[in-house]
């Protein structure tokens, strides 16, 4: 998509000062596929949209357009007749993902009265995000394992998959420098669930000290700052029974 900004001047006017949006879906067994939305003009001109992707692609590209539901979608084939993606425009989003599938799926989703902002979780970490920052990064703690698990062999998937129930959802503010990449934000878990995050709650913010102590080459450290950790023990006891993993707990 990068490419096709630098390439094109009526394609990055287009979305110029615009938001865009790139979702990461896990599709099948262990395939991730990524959907990029942004907001275009109604009177959007397709004709210099598909002369951006042809610019792109030297002319190595053919275009096969269908109708699906109320709206087009334009498959780009390369010469060996395989699509390498499809991109639509509805109700003014544009809308390109290699899976068209996940396409399909979306325009449907623009149709339906029920969308991810009736979650209450997704709701109240999206009244966190910053606006002067390089993106917003939303994370589904129900879905994130799963997506983490298709990069890892067979025995860190079985690690990773119980983290499912860590919390429901997070939204980080993204801030690059020269020499860092900064993430901050908030998180939200459910009290009606047993979610690992629970466990805190009731707890004060400590004063963490660690760090004076840590040697320079440290990759890496996790600290909790607990104010009352007879009441952490037991919410930590209660979350395991519940998970069916007190007893090894206890026997190790």
């Amino acid at each position: 998509l990068d490419s096709i900004l630098k390439l094109n001047n009526t394609f990055e006017e287009l979305i110029t000062h615009k938001p865009i949006v790139v979702s990461v879906h896990h599709s099948g067994k262990n395939d991730i596929e990524v959907l990029y939305l942004a907001t275009l003009p109604q009177n959007t001109n397709i004709s210099s949209l598909k002369g951006s992707f042809e610019k792109q692609f030297e002319s190595t590209v053919t275009f096969e357009e269908r109708q699906y539901q109320k709206t087009k979608i334009f498959d780009i084939q390369v010469n060996s007749g395989d699509v390498i993606f499809s991109f639509a425009i509805y109700k003014g989003v544009f809308m390109l993902s290699a899976s068209t599938i996940l396409l399909e799926s979306s325009i449907r989703q623009l149709d339906l009265n029920l969308s991810i902002l009736d979650q209450d979780g997704f709701n109240r970490v999206r009244a966190t995000a910053g606006k002067n920052v390089e993106a917003n990064l939303y994370i589904n703690f129900k879905r994130i394992p799963y997506f983490i698990s298709t990069f890892l062999n067979s025995t860190y998937q079985r690690k990773v998959l119980p983290f499912n129930n860590f919390a429901n959802w997070a939204e980080l503010d993204v801030n690059i420098d020269d020499d860092a990449f900064l993430l901050n934000g908030f998180s939200f878990s459910n009290d009606t669930l047993n979610n690992y995050l629970n466990i805190f709650k009731g707890q004060t913010s400590q004063s963490i000290s660690s760090e004076q102590i840590l040697p320079a080459n440290t990759m890496a450290y996790l600290s909790f700052g607990i104010s009352d950790f007879h009441g952490f023990h037991n919410k930590y006891k209660s979350f395991l029974k519940k998970n069916g993993k007190y007893n090894s707990y206890t026997s190790g």
